[in-house]
């Protein structure tokens, strides 16, 4: 994916949400010009009162995407805000508890990344976090493909820090979003935003832990995915496959220098 595709694809985005998608797609990307473009509307944009809903979610958007293109200073504000996040209401499945839940998941990616000494306290929280979630999901199904997202950015924090207790514990909670079924039906029937994206993380992450069976029953999966859809559908895999396709580049050069490490 270059440049030109991103710029058309994604020009006509200008919500809060939209904006840290072309952010992560450069960041992705390495494409450090494309992110500084964008970057200062978007932090305005985090910052206005209109967003405060989705303020823990959009910063960890950007806490990541700073950090992958080498720009400290978005990463300490970011980094900053997030780190004052101590606890999340999950007594119920509002939209700021669920933001607040995927702003710790990408805190804990950033801190796996780097291996931060404050990651076993952000581990801990998104793990409780996720265990008070999965209570509300056995009630309330409407909204367990946006809880979906909360264990994946779990399993891909644990990934980016090689952190296998975790990721076995999160590999579980997500079988059980549908008992009886195992990771490839339940990615198929929770009718995830971006189903796309979230195989990219769950397989990438197997790859990482040499789960080869998690790997093999999630490698045709894709297929499955937005088969009969409607124009709303068909619209978000516009954004679900650059953004899968991305994220498969990113996983490549970090597998890469995990190698070169090694």
């Amino acid at each position: 994916m270059h440049r030109t595709e991103i710029s058309t694809i994604f020009p006509k985005l200008e919500d809060v949400a939209g904006k840290s998608e072309f952010i992560l797609f450069a960041a992705f990307l390495k494409e450090k010009t494309l992110y500084q473009q964008q970057a200062n509307h978007f932090a305005q944009l985090i910052d206005h009162p209109d967003n405060s809903n989705l303020r823990c979610w959009m910063l960890g958007r950007l806490l990541l995407a700073a950090h992958l293109l080498d720009d400290v200073d978005r990463v300490e504000k970011a980094y900053g805000e997030l780190i004052k996040i101590t606890s999340s209401d999950q007594n119920i499945f509002s939209l700021p508890a669920l933001c607040a839940g995927w702003g710790i998941g990408y805190r804990a990616c950033y801190e796996g990344l780097i291996h931060h000494a404050h990651y076993d306290v952000t581990k801990k929280l998104l793990m409780q976090i996720v265990t008070d979630q999965l209570i509300l999901a056995q009630t309330d199904r409407v909204h367990i493909n946006l809880f979906a997202w909360t264990i994946t950015m779990a399993i891909q924090a644990a990934g980016f820090s090689h952190d296998g207790e975790l990721y076995q514990i999160m590999l579980e909670n997500f079988k059980q979003l549908q008992p009886m079924k195992n990771i490839a039906e339940t990615l198929q029937l929770i009718n995830a935003t971006y189903p796309l994206w979230m195989r990219t993380i769950l397989v990438n992450t197997a790859n990482i832990f040499s789960d080869t069976e998690t790997v093999s029953l999630l490698e045709n999966t894709e297929q499955h995915f937005y088969q009969d859809a409607d124009i709303t559908l068909l619209a978000k895999k516009l954004r679900d496959e650059p953004l899968a396709e991305a994220t498969q580049n990113y996983y490549g050069h970090f597998q890469a220098l995990q190698m070169h490490r090694n």
